[in-house]
């Protein structure tokens, strides 16, 4: 089973989404104690706290939720990338809010993402480690333009975490195969 770490995760909107596209949540993060009492409401687990250490252990992909602009919070994000070195990344981020996002840009990961509009432009950035895994052209070509509702975020969440997985898995069964033959 494929793992993800959720960083500032808020209530868990990523986690739902996440745990229906069949990933295991094996870390999250969340600095606010309002929304980490929720989050715990919800999955009766407590997200870390922004004083604790990172878990030092692998995960697939790494979550994100950067609804702040904080520049400190891309900050941390972009230390996770480089010190995780996740398969994969999924970022919530909003355009009207962050100036920083170019950093984005400076990530060894090759970049896809899709525009949502709900209380603005959200963009989600997917980001794979492996250059030479791409969207199929039919999944890139229908991107969906959602109007969203305070309910829909998990559900097309859910949809990017299969598209993650599914060329994750496709990325280890080529490896596979290419032993074989060899």
């Amino acid at each position: 089973m494929l793992t993800y770490a959720d960083l500032f995760s808020g209530t868990g909107e990523f986690r739902r989404g996440m745990d229906a596209a069949g990933l295991k949540c094996v870390y999250a993060h969340e600095m606010y104690q309002e929304l980490r009492e929720q989050y715990v409401k919800r999955f009766g687990e407590k997200p870390t706290i922004a004083d604790d250490a990172l878990p030092s252990y692998k995960h697939d992909i790494l979550t994100c939720n950067l609804w702040s602009g904080n520049i400190g919070c891309i900050c941390a994000f972009m230390d996770s990338i480089w010190f995780w070195k996740p398969e994969a990344f999924i970022l919530a981020a909003d355009l009207s809010k962050e100036k920083h996002l170019g950093l984005l840009l400076k990530t060894e990961y090759r970049m896809h993402f899709w525009d949502v509009s709900w209380e603005g432009v959200i963009r989600y950035f997917i980001g794979f480690k492996d250059k030479n895994i791409d969207l199929p052209i039919e999944v890139r070509d229908s991107v969906p333009r959602y109007d969203l509702s305070p309910y829909l975020p998990a559900v097309m969440i859910r949809e990017m975490g299969e598209i993650v997985k599914d060329a994750i898995i496709l990325k280890y069964k080529k490896a596979l195969l290419k032993e074989e033959k060899c």
